[in-house]
């Protein structure tokens, strides 16, 4: 659909008269807006998208109108660039939730070996994986504990 014909381009804003054919043409618009949003397969894109026709000014008795390019560019390069640093931070924190549960894991590892060592009886060798075990196990403890804090 193309909403801006030379003859759209002559009317004046200001001018009482034109207040509904610019209210309907500002409506249309944004429903064109709405219509190629909702087409978008890209979350991101989609999300943007909704930002731009969320984003507007309230004119005369116009209803909702656009801002500049300049200043939806502006908003645009904004939200682009939060959703990215938000996307990184997401990302290091799975990473972070990844560790932890590995850690975790190797820490419950230990802990089933150490109990079936203290099972076994007690010589040299034994004491020595027991003590070995004990050490890798407080570390392990030590890290998580740290990261829960």
């Amino acid at each position: 659909m193309y909403l801006l014909t030379p003859a759209c381009m002559d009317i004046d804003p200001e001018n009482p008269h034109n207040e509904q054919f610019v209210a309907n043409l500002v409506g249309s618009l944004i429903q064109e807006l709405e219509s190629k949003a909702n087409s978008m397969m890209n979350t991101d894109d989609l999300f943007l998208a909704r930002c731009v026709i969320n984003k507007g000014i309230v004119g005369p008795g116009l209803g909702l109108l656009p801002d500049s390019n300049a200043e939806i560019a502006q908003q645009l390069d904004f939200l682009s660039r939060h959703t990215q640093e938000t996307g990184g931070d997401l990302r290091k924190m799975e990473q972070e939730q990844e560790a932890f549960a590995l850690q975790y894991h190797e820490c419950t590892k230990l802990n089933a070996h150490l109990q079936h060592v203290q099972t076994l009886p007690q010589n040299q060798q034994n004491l020595e994986v027991e003590t070995k075990l004990r050490r890798q196990k407080e570390m392990f403890e030590q890290m998580l504990n740290q990261k829960v804090a």
